[in-house]
C-alpha cells in the first residue's frame, strides 16, 4: 500500500493533478492552508468578518463546510433570503472555472469584474476562497465529507477544457497566477483591483 508523502501513513488518496499520494489528515491539512493563503493574498476577508453563503450557489455546501472548519463565521442564505447590503459573499469556483472564464472574456474582449477573485457589485464584496483548488481536488473533499455534488454551469471553454484535457493543471494554475499578477500591475494602489498584498 502506497504511502503518504507528507507523514508517511498509509495513502488514502491520489491527487492525480500534482502525482501526490496522501492521507485523510495531510489532505485536508494541505487544503484549508491553501485556501487560507488564498484568502490573505486576495485580502479577501478578516477572521471577525460574517461571511455569506448563498445556499443556491455553486459548490455552496463545500464552501460553507470548509469556511466553517477553518473558523470562520459563516452564514448560509436560503434562496428565499436576500443578500445582506455591505457584506461579504463567498462563492464556489475553482480553478478550472476561473480559467476558463478569463480566456472567454479575453476572447471577447471585455475583461469584466467578475473574472477576478475578489469584486465589488452593489456595494456587496463577493469573494472566491477556492479560486486555486482544482475540480478533483473538491471531488475528494466531497468524498470524505459525504457531499455530493451538484453539477454547475459551464461555458464552452471549461468544456472544451475537459472534453479534450488541454494541458496540465500546473498550466493552467500558472496561467491564472500570472494573468492576476500582471493584471495588478496595471492598477495602482487604491483602485477597484488592487487586490494583492505587497
Amino acid at each position: 500500500m502506497a504511502k503518504c508523502r507528507v507523514c508517511g501513513k498509509e495513502a488514502e488518496f491520489k491527487i492525480k493533478n500534482y502525482n501526490l499520494v496522501i492521507c485523510r489528515e495531510c489532505f485536508l491539512k494541505r487544503l484549508y492552508r491553501r485556501i487560507e493563503e488564498t484568502i490573505r493574498k486576495y485580502r479577501m476577508f478578516g477572521r471577525d468578518e460574517p461571511i455569506c453563503v448563498p445556499v443556491q450557489g455553486y459548490n455552496a455546501l463545500e464552501v460553507a463546510e470548509i469556511l466553517g472548519e477553518m473558523g470562520y463565521r459563516i452564514q448560509v442564505v436560503g434562496e428565499s433570503e436576500p443578500i445582506p447590503q455591505g457584506g461579504v459573499v463567498a462563492l464556489g469556483s475553482l480553478l478550472e472555472d476561473e480559467v476558463a472564464n478569463v480566456i472567454l472574456s479575453i476572447l471577447n474582449w471585455e475583461l469584466k469584474d467578475d473574472i477576478f477573485p475578489v469584486f465589488q457589485k452593489g456595494g456587496t464584496r463577493f469573494v472566491k476562497p477556492l479560486c486555486l483548488i482544482t475540480e478533483e481536488e473538491m471531488d475528494i473533499f466531497r468524498e470524505i465529507e459525504g457531499i455530493e455534488k451538484r453539477k454547475g454551469e459551464e461555458n464552452i471553454i471549461k468544456r472544451r477544457m475537459k472534453e479534450r484535457k488541454l494541458l496540465s493543471i500546473g498550466f493552467w494554475l500558472s496561467f491564472y497566477k500570472s494573468f492576476l499578477r500582471e493584471h495588478a500591475l496595471l492598477f495602482e494602489e487604491g483602485t477597484r483591483n488592487s487586490y494583492f498584498t505587497k
